[in-house]
């Protein structure tokens, strides 16, 4: 190439090397456009440095979003996550936890609270069959199916995750585990360290929390009496800082049948509990209990509200436009924000009533769809909105193109919901249809 410049300019095109003393014309490669060159240029155009962004949640949607109902599976105490139940050794914690098992496998109260029936795992490290099939038949005349047990459990760290993961896989009814005791689980050198406490534990109730269900570690406490009950807890603050729940058993004298029982925790109010444990069943009894347990009645507004869905069946725009209906309907004079946020306050005793919504963000600002059932089996409409609102529901999304999809039943000036709204409302409503 440079030659031929050179003839047609009239100037060198030579390039003198000195290290050599040679004197000469370069080769210069000009390739044209092709699939060396674009993947090169595709590659430098795609090159962006990682930059590490946190999980963020807008204030507006946390509120709008409906999450999951977490159920009690003992009404007061115990909820999906980690729970510690702590005490000294050998006054009646594996006891107490054996029958808490039994409780929740047959679906019985369990020191005077409900508990919600599901598959118990229990999962005890300090004894033998021969010594577990005494405890059951002092305990109880009536084994529970739901209930299985395991002498053996691997350490805290991916087994144990893998492990628990496979045997809720194997026993899909599974919402509680106890392991007894805890120290038999955890690594030697992360102990007596806030860091090594705070680490395992943060392990044990990640797993929880994936599996959604509530794991129950068995614990010791120290030596020494604290006006705290949480500092007697052996180990570091770590444990109870990462636990979800603690609870405390507690005896003023070892020969005495008698206990307290203290609770704390995120998702529990405060109590403390005195028991007696019965000798010829080996249960704890109640003998005082200072919870009072929560009643939440439905506002007079959102009572009216209810009889409002039952007559309207279904709604589908927007807050201004409910609230306005609502409002002409009760004779309220409320703001779109102030009914909105009663609902969500009340969501699951809304859902309880037979009032489900859901808050959807669309490119005209959010829209609200409101919907009653009468029962489990349908909604509260005519057998001709029934057909309609079937139509929509029922039809296959690939047979429906979106300009073509319906508006729901209630705001005929709506625009239809796109798909990915469709598959989210009928993702939610699925269980309640």
């Amino acid at each position: 190439d440079l030659t031929q410049h050179q003839n047609v300019s009239g100037e060198d095109m030579s390039y003198f090397d000195d290290a050599k003393k040679v004197k000469y014309i370069p080769y210069v490669v000009e390739p044209s456009l092709g699939a060396d060159r674009v993947t090169l240029a595709f590659l430098c155009a795609a090159y962006d440095e990682e930059r590490p962004r946190m999980k963020i949640i807008n204030c507006v949607d946390l509120v709008e979003t409906r999450y999951d109902r977490i159920d009690w599976i003992v009404e007061g105490l115990l909820k999906p996550g980690l729970s510690v139940l702590a005490g000294a050794p050998k006054i009646g914690k594996s006891w107490m936890v054996l029958q808490l098992c039994m409780a929740v496998a047959k679906g019985e109260p369990f020191l005077g609270m409900n508990t919600r029936q599901s598959g118990v795992l229990y999962i005890t490290l300090e004894d033998s069959e021969k010594r577990l099939q005494e405890r059951v038949l002092r305990m109880t005349g009536e084994v529970p199916d739901k209930l299985n047990i395991t002498l053996d459990c691997p350490g805290v760290g991916e087994t144990l995750k893998k492990t628990l993961a496979v045997y809720c896989g194997d026993y899909p009814s599974t919402r509680l585990v106890v392991i007894d005791t805890f120290q038999k689980i955890r690594e030697q050198e992360n102990q007596m360290t806030y860091a090594g406490d705070y680490a395992e534990v943060s392990a044990v109730k990640q797993i929880a929390d994936e599996l959604k269900i509530a794991i129950l570690l068995v614990h010791h406490t120290r030596k020494l009496s604290d006006s705290d009950c949480i500092n007697e807890i052996a180990g570091t603050n770590g444990i109870a800082g990462s636990a979800d729940s603690l609870m405390i058993l507690k005896k003023e004298k070892r020969e005495s049948s008698k206990a307290i029982l203290s609770a704390t925790g995120r998702d529990i109010e405060d109590r403390s509990m005195e028991l007696n444990l019965n000798r010829d069943t080996c249960a704890w009894e109640v003998i005082s209990d200072n919870y009072q347990p929560e009643h939440r009645e439905l506002p007079g507004t959102l009572l009216k509200l209810i009889v409002f869905m039952q007559k309207l069946g279904n709604y589908d725009g927007t807050n201004a436009a409910f609230c306005e209906q609502y409002n002409r309907y009760s004779g309220e004079n409320l703001t779109p924000h102030h009914l909105k946020r009663l609902m969500n306050l009340y969501r699951y005793e809304l859902e309880d009533a037979g009032v489900y919504f859901l808050s959807l963000r669309g490119k005209n600002g959010r829209r609200l769809a409101v919907y009653y059932h009468a029962s489990e089996t349908g909604l509260s409409l005519s057998p001709e909105d029934a057909a309609e609102e079937a139509s929509l529901w029922d039809a296959p999304l690939e047979k429906l193109p979106m300009d073509e999809m319906p508006p729901l039943p209630g705001d005929e000036d709506a625009p239809p919901p796109n798909r990915a709204e469709r598959e989210y409302l009928l993702d939610t409503y699925a269980p309640y249809r």
